[in-house]
């Protein structure tokens, strides 16, 4: 299993990531196959290149596929860090994903959070 890691070089610069353990180029969920070496995903005959942001959910919540991920869970793993209370960041990017690759890609469930339930 892949494990995520993270150093901080500076509190107001975003934190590089370590990756460790075994390492797979690409990673495929709903019929959306993400490069993790160029962060170009392909959908539907083209490729999107995504921000480096909406790469690391679209990644996070591939390697759950099909598990349901809070979004507690999501701000820890995916932002490192608690987010204040009160905001909509994971909606907002869960959001951009939706947009790019249907409304129905990633799936919500009332006190569970979010998954892609159509693993490759």
């Amino acid at each position: 299993m892949l494990e995520l890691g993270i150093t901080e070089d500076e509190p107001d610069r975003p934190a590089k990531r370590i990756i460790s353990g075994p390492h797979r180029r690409h990673l495929s969920a709903g019929g959306v196959t993400l490069d993790r070496y160029t962060r170009f995903a392909t959908f539907g005959g083209g490729e999107i290149e995504l921000p480096k942001m909406e790469f690391f959910l679209l990644e996070f919540l591939m390697r759950r596929s099909p598990e349901f991920t809070s979004r507690t869970v999501i701000e820890k793993e995916v932002w490192r860090r608690e987010l204040t209370s009160g905001t909509n960041v994971v909606e907002v990017y869960v959001n951009y994903l939706r947009q790019r690759f249907g409304k129905d890609y990633i799936a919500t469930r009332r006190h569970d959070g979010y998954a892609i339930l159509n693993p490759s």
